[in-house]
């Protein structure tokens, strides 16, 4: 059976605000808590579960946990409202380039720029919710400090369905 299979960092913030703003602009809200995505959900087949966790833990071997800024706006090239990051930009780059070396190298998308973020909405259809959003997230000011410390491997069938697996990576 096919799964997708996704890393993701979920920052230790409070997520009042960030969570007002998906519920009303950012349709997996139900799906997955506020979080910065490491590498993208990629298809894999179940047999090489193992082999994935052994290459990001062999990966994450050289890492040390480090200083992370959540502030500042974005609007994506695919019309997506980005939080981004301050401080800690170029390490989460780089962890990502590292990410996509062996058995996920053949994933590695450099037809798009990674910029590291958490998702606020999407607006494929309507520019005018995107100005709205946009307003709405300025006006909260939003500014997060924490500790990129851990990762989680996420596992499902589809975009829209339950996680049925996290596995916890610390750096």
């Amino acid at each position: 059976m096919n799964m997708f299979y996704a890393l993701v960092h979920f920052p230790a913030i409070t997520t009042n605000n960030i969570n007002q703003l998906r519920k009303e602009y950012d349709p997996l809200v139900n799906w997955i808590d506020p979080h910065i995505t490491v590498v993208f959900p990629i298809k894999g087949v179940l047999d090489d579960e193992q082999r994935l966790i052994d290459h990001i833990e062999t990966v994450l071997r050289a890492w040390k946990p480090f200083s992370i800024h959540l502030q500042g706006l974005e609007h994506s090239f695919d019309n997506y409202l980005y939080l981004t990051l301050q401080e800690g930009n170029t390490d989460v780059i780089k962890l990502h380039d590292e990410m996509y070396t062996a058995m996920l190298r053949r994933y590695r998308r450099d037809d798009i720029l990674f910029i590291p973020h958490v998702t606020l909405g999407v607006f494929h259809q309507d520019a005018h919710k995107y100005t709205q959003a946009l307003e709405q997230a300025k006006k909260f000011n939003l500014s997060y400090h924490c500790v990129l410390d851990r990762l989680h491997l996420l596992k499902f069938l589809s975009y829209d369905s339950p996680i049925s697996l996290s596995k916890e990576l610390l750096l």
